[in-house]
């Protein structure tokens, strides 16, 4: 049982490594220094501030959104979000624990995205969102079982910069009314903490922090419950993707009855966005397993993990016979997170774990050079499967169409050796595969400047292959000018240790850069701008502390309630069924 402290901290970091890599290495680092065993400090730190109304610390960058062609011309789309410092970030997983305890705040069960979590002590702020679209799907697919129903589906247009901000605060102002005292005067304190996030954000609830989620769910109350009440069980909602299964013959007056109901209260609908599915359409385009074959990546990965915690002093013949063979697999990574003994739960959960784990207690190197191989064959068969398939004519199921491709696609940068990637026949086929083509130049050539524009995952992907498989830094060509995404791309490729510093000097002067300045070789001694900004919060943290000793903490994770997903499996946010 991990204590409070303990408990904030992972959640804040589970938080932040996919979203902004600077606050997840901030919160490692404090985690170095945070003592075990009962200790409250940093509560009790967080209630003192949040109390006294301090100053909360963000930070705002671009996350890579998608790219459009122009012309045959690629342009790249960002979303424009905002990061919390790392101790706010704790601030904001303290106020998550709060609500998550009152039912005020209580979320719709015909909600299925970002639930709270079942248990205090979950490492998570929400229940892990795949639970909640699995579980969405499979309702769906129940309820089209019926004759002559269909699924409409649809969204809402820029739903979280079109949220009035106003809005926003007074439906989060009213459900702390309704909570009566059991907030006290932490009430203020909650407000006053949203009052500071909000007003960081140009427009609608800020992207990017833990809380764009719960106060999504507030302002969208009302349209919850308005087309709960009208179609209870068969409506569904994900976030801001909205599904109501009906029979075909009242399909308009479906659509116009939810378009109605989200604009009187003040959004829109994506009309581009808006079909109808049938139940055979729905098993074939969500339904439908990525890959036919009785092993997954997914289950190879964590047998790859309880087999590494009972034998780690075989992971470095494993590593190299896999590499020999011609895979990427990340041994070294799922090494770091097998040292903590995630499995002794499942031994102790179900005599079907106990018999699953003497398998793997008993298995060697070469069962799973042997099951890797067969997933490489299948995900190149599925692969060129795929690609033969007929183009779907709908804009709408095209893109269901192109999300299982990259799902495929992006297992197959743990299958293929980096020298595979040489060829760009399926990218040239497959024009919005512009990230995993960039992935895969930079793979094949060691040259960074391909994944630069991809700021957030690609670079996190690219890093954790390449740590582990080259022992060498990466190039990187300079360019005359980078933007604020490429910036903040160099910063996560930096802090990961896979790009030497020298290459980077010539952008110390960016507006952006201070980020990427902090982390030397030997690391900062002192402080060079005490201006309490989110950077300087940073920099206080990082004293001390080398780029090696950083890369270190980026490759591994700090208990067994953090969750570190394979990098490149989230390409795209294709990871819902990868």
């Amino acid at each position: 049982m991990f204590d409070i402290d303990q408990t904030l901290l992972v959640r804040a970091l589970n938080s932040t490594r996919q979203t902004y890599l600077p606050t997840y290495v901030g919160l490692r680092l404090i985690g170095t220094q945070l003592p075990s065993g009962g200790n409250e400090y940093l509560q009790s730190l967080i209630v003192r501030r949040l109390n006294s109304g301090d100053p909360w610390r963000f930070r705002e960058f671009q996350l890579y959104k998608g790219t459009v062609y122009n012309g045959g011309v690629p342009s790249h789309e960002y979303r424009n979000c905002i990061a919390s410092s790392p101790l706010t970030s704790i601030a904001e997983a303290l106020v998550l624990t709060l609500l998550a305890a009152n039912p005020s705040f209580q979320i719709s069960p015909r909600v299925f995205s970002y639930r709270w979590p079942k248990s205090t002590r979950s490492g998570l702020s929400y229940e892990f969102f795949a639970e909640g679209y699995k579980r969405r799907n499979e309702q769906i697919a129940r309820a089209l079982s019926r004759p002559n129903h269909l699924a409409v589906v649809t969204d809402i247009k820029k739903f979280y910069p079109s949220a009035n901000k106003e809005k926003v605060f007074s439906m989060l102002a009213k459900a702390l009314k309704g909570a009566g005292q059991a907030f006290g005067e932490q009430s203020n304190a909650v407000l006053g903490f949203y009052e500071q996030l909000l007003s960081h954000s140009k427009s609608g609830i800020p992207v990017g922090t833990a809380s764009s989620h719960v106060l999504g769910h507030l302002v969208l109350r009302e349209v919850d419950a308005e087309l709960t009440k009208e179609y209870g069980d068969n409506y569904f909602r994900y976030v801001d993707d909205i599904v109501v299964v009906c029979h075909s013959s009242d399909e308009l007056s479906v659509k116009k009855k939810v378009q109605d109901c989200i604009e009187l209260h003040g959004f829109l609908l994506n009309a581009d966005k808006t079909l109808s599915i049938d139940s055979q359409s729905w098993h074939r385009n969500i339904m439908r397993d990525d890959v036919v074959f009785e092993d997954s990546f997914r289950d190879f990965s964590k047998d790859l993990g309880v087999y590494l915690a009972f034998h780690p002093g075989r992971a470095e013949s494993l590593s190299r016979l896999l590499t020999g063979s011609g895979l990427s697999i990340p041994v070294g990574k799922l090494l770091a997170l097998s040292s903590y003994s995630r499995f002794r739960y499942f031994l102790k959960k179900s005599k079907s774990g106990v018999s699953k784990n003497i398998g793997l207690l008993l298995a060697k190197n070469e069962d799973f050079l042997s099951r890797a191989l067969s997933l490489k064959k299948v995900h190149e068969e599925t692969l060129s499967s795929l690609i033969q398939e007929p183009v779907e004519r709908s804009e709408n199921l095209r893109r269901l169409q192109m999300q299982r491709i990259r799902r495929v696609l992006n297992v197959m940068f743990y299958l293929r050796d980096f020298n595979e990637w040489k060829s760009d026949e399926i990218f040239d086929r497959l024009p919005e595969l512009v990230e995993q083509k960039a992935l895969a130049s930079a793979l094949y050539s060691g040259n960074v400047n391909s994944i630069l524009p991809f700021s957030g995952r690609g670079p996190a992907a690219f890093s954790e292959l390449w740590a582990e498989h080259r022992n060498d830094n990466a190039t990187f060509e300079k360019k005359e000018a980078l933007g604020s995404a490429e910036i903040e791309a160099l910063t996560v490729l930096k802090l990961h240790g896979v790009i030497h510093q020298t290459s980077l000097e010539d952008f110390y002067g960016h507006k952006d850069s201070r980020l990427m300045r902090v982390v030397s070789e030997r690391g900062l001694t002192a402080r060079s701008k005490p201006d309490l900004s989110f950077e300087d919060e940073f920099e206080s943290l990082c004293l001390g502390a080398s780029s090696y000793e950083i890369s270190e903490l980026t490759r591994s994770r700090h208990s067994l309630t953090e969750n570190t997903a394979l990098e490149a499996l989230s390409l795209m946010s294709s990871e819902y069924r990868s």
